[in-house]
């Protein structure tokens, strides 16, 4: 009886530790572990030594550190909330990227990596926030549709997700009452912000944060059977909910870390982040790129908000070509560009059966076009619907239909080809070196109008995700992974 007693009063501060969790901490720690075992670990090909950057506990204890961090404010009732509030806002990562950059140029050794890696934990936690607890126009948040769902008052669906999580995945290694700050590199972070940290504040916070993974690990399971039957719907969909659940967090979390690695390195990534409507402090979506199709057959549409690319040519001759632009923001205007690559999701053939070898052409566009906002269908669109005065087709704005004024429209040679085989399946990155292309258009920031993509082959298909892709399903379930599939080009300049 005494050993009963002692261990719910263990649980029960536990539970008082846990309980400002903002998404729960064991929940972000997921979604960074998942983020990075499905994507960034297979990025080495597109930004070298990205992939194996956690290459042993020391840095992964470090990373999901970081995961927990931001939540330092609010443990046990509230240490600082206000520095706890801050620090889950983009104009704090800013101020923390200033720090890591001016301290830690690269290369970086062993213990320099400890330090970018719970930065990149940090960004993990910040940014899957955003979905987790705010809407977006008719996207509704996890923890939003949770309370619809479970009709329970007063439901804290942070903590019982960080429950579900624990019980599901389990304990993560070096996560058990010993979480890392890099206390220097915080405190000159929060001074930027004019945030007022003590060291022994954030030390007590870093304290209730180790004590409460102890707790998870020890007395998770006492909780976990009843909210299960209490909360179903949260139980069920807390992984593959589209907006906010941890697949859709994880795919969200790979672009983040890609984006701020680039940056360290003084490299850019350009990619479109999604972009939240609930505007919190100081988020701004990185949203380079726009793109569209343009058909023959369809010579009056437009498909500028599509989410899938099409590149084609068939037997009777109708052809589909793609158009993409990205702004060159974070390249420095003098920069000499060391390798350039756009880099696209395979989504498949467009018809099954029908694989064969396939070139697909990159050409430097000559002439202004504007994307457009066509759609019909946010999973599978790929036509577009009757444009709006000003939105690009086949036919305007170029002198010949399909953008095929040589040396008007586009340049006369193609600036990369690319082979896409019947060995290809769906769900591989495809490249094209375009180094000379970016190269030019940073000496003339003015001849930058993008790149049109067309068949270099007789015939021959491909679809590729766009920069609009998100939802992989009509239904509200699939994790929303599609986002980290979207267009990429990333430039890598002299230092």
């Amino acid at each position: 009886m005494r050993r009963y007693i002692v261990t719910l009063g263990m649980a029960a501060i536990w539970l008082l530790a846990l309980g400002a969790y903002a998404a729960g901490g064991r929940v972000h720690a997921e979604m960074g572990r998942q983020g990075w075992f499905y994507y960034l670990a297979h990025d080495e090909p597109m930004l070298p030594e990205l992939g194996s950057f956690l290459s042993d506990d020391d840095l992964w204890h470090a990373y999901y550190s970081g995961c927990l961090f931001p939540d330092w404010g609010y443990a046990a009732g509230g240490v600082n909330r206000d520095a706890g509030e801050d620090c889950h806002w983009r104009e704090f990562l800013d101020r923390y990227f200033e720090v890591l950059r001016a301290k830690y140029p690269p290369p970086w050794d062993h213990e320099t990596k400890r330090h970018i890696a719970f930065f990149f934990g940090a960004v993990t936690h910040d940014l899957t926030d955003l979905p987790w607890h705010f809407n977006e126009g008719a996207n509704v948040a996890f923890e939003n549709r949770g309370h619809l769902e479970d009709v329970k008052p007063n439901a804290d669906l942070d903590s019982v997700c960080h429950l579900f999580t624990q019980a599901d995945y389990g304990t993560l290694p070096g996560l058990q009452g010993t979480i890392w700050f890099p206390r220097d590199d915080l405190l000159e972070a929060f001074a930027k912000r004019g945030k007022n940290v003590p060291p022994d504040q954030l030390e007590a916070g870093r304290r209730l944060l180790s004590a409460a993974s102890i707790g998870t690990a020890a007395f998770g399971s006492l909780a976990y059977w009843h909210n299960k039957m209490i909360y179903p719907w949260t139980h069920q969909h807390y992984e593959d909910y589209y907006y906010g659940g941890v697949q859709h967090g994880a795919a969200l979390s790979a672009m983040c870390i890609r984006y701020w690695y680039a940056r360290l390195q003084n490299w850019s990534c350009l990619q479109d982040m999604p972009d939240y409507s609930c505007k919190p402090p100081g988020y701004v979506a990185h949203a380079p790129c726009r793109d569209s199709s343009i058909g023959s057959a369809l010579p009056d549409n437009n498909a500028g908000v599509e989410p899938l690319l099409d590149v084609s040519r068939d037997d009777t001759g109708n052809e589909r070509r793609s158009l993409l632009h990205f702004t060159l923001d974070n390249v420095p205007s003098a920069a000499k560009v060391v390798s350039a690559k756009l880099w696209l999701f395979f989504a498949g053939w467009r018809d099954s059966g029908s694989e064969k070898e396939t070139v697909i052409e990159a050409y430097a566009v000559n002439r202004t076009w504007n994307a457009g906002s066509g759609v019909t269908n946010a999973v599978n669109g790929v036509g577009g619907r009757a444009a709006l005065d000003g939105e690009t087709t086949w036919k305007t704005p170029w002198q010949m239909p399909g953008c095929d004024g040589p040396g008007d429209d586009r340049d006369v040679a193609p600036a990369a080809s690319t082979p896409i085989s019947p060995a290809d399946r769906a769900g591989c990155w495809k490249a094209w070196d375009i180094t000379a292309l970016v190269q030019r258009w940073i000496d003339k920031p003015a001849s930058n109008n993008g790149i049109l993509l067309r068949l270099g082959t007789p015939t021959g298909e491909a679809t590729f995700i766009s920069s609009e892709a998100f939802k992989s399903r009509e239904d509200d379930y699939c994790g929303g992974t599609r986002i980290e599939q979207r267009p990429m080009l990333i430039v890598r300049i002299a230092s």
